[in-house]
């Protein structure tokens, strides 16, 4: 449990240390430079010089051991036709599936509350909100250290669930999103330019 809690602040300091640099950019131009960050993040894991600490390309077995320990589903088969789990699978499940509800609760109270409403302004209209005195790189700064936490929590679950943690679990994501984004980013930058050019010509001479 203490490993889990300095995960968590580790992701709390990425997600600050990240975001310094970062979050004066906005829309598909942030989320390029934050998944690039992960790639590095992965392939700095996967290298064979640092296996000692993070398994290298092999990764880190046996981590879900202590979470099975405090397993209390007596053992045996649970479940009916063909799904049926074990003791293990069934305690992940159960803990994994009651931080989903937990997150998305946390989310939904914060979506309503007044920290929620201004992320949403600030999504709308950035410089309508630097307008009236809010600090909008403050509000983005405090929602991406909470994403990380978030995710710090989820990666939990995910490895709990695979009972090994490997670098290159990561990568088939990782690899088909960021040509995704850059592709979105570059139409978004064309359509951008076409509307400067065409919609003057719109205007009665």
């Amino acid at each position: 449990m203490l490993s889990n809690t300095y995960t968590i602040i580790a992701a709390a300091v990425l997600g600050l240390v990240m975001g310094v640099p970062t979050l004066r950019l906005r829309a598909d131009y942030l989320a390029i430079v934050t998944i690039a960050i992960a790639e590095i993040l992965r392939v700095v894991a996967n290298s064979a010089r640092l296996q000692d600490l993070t398994g290298g390309p092999n990764g880190l077995a046996g981590v879900a051991d202590d979470f099975y320990a405090i397993n209390p589903i007596p053992e045996g088969r649970y479940g009916f036709g063909a799904w049926k789990f074990n003791q293990n699978t069934l305690f992940a499940m159960l803990v994994g599936w009651t931080l989903v509800v937990l997150a998305s609760l946390l989310v939904w109270r914060l979506v309503n509350s007044p920290w929620g409403r201004m992320l949403k302004a600030i999504r709308e209209d950035e410089d309508a909100a630097r307008s009236l005195g809010k600090n909008a790189y403050w509000y983005k700064m405090q929602s991406l250290i909470l994403g990380g936490m978030m995710g710090a929590v989820a990666g939990f679950a995910f490895a709990i669930a695979k009972t090994s943690v490997q670098a290159l679990a990561m990568a088939a994501s990782t690899s088909s999103t960021l040509p995704s984004r850059s592709t979105a980013s570059i139409g978004n930058s064309l359509h951008l330019r076409r509307r400067r050019v065409w919609v003057p010509s719109l205007k009665p001479s």
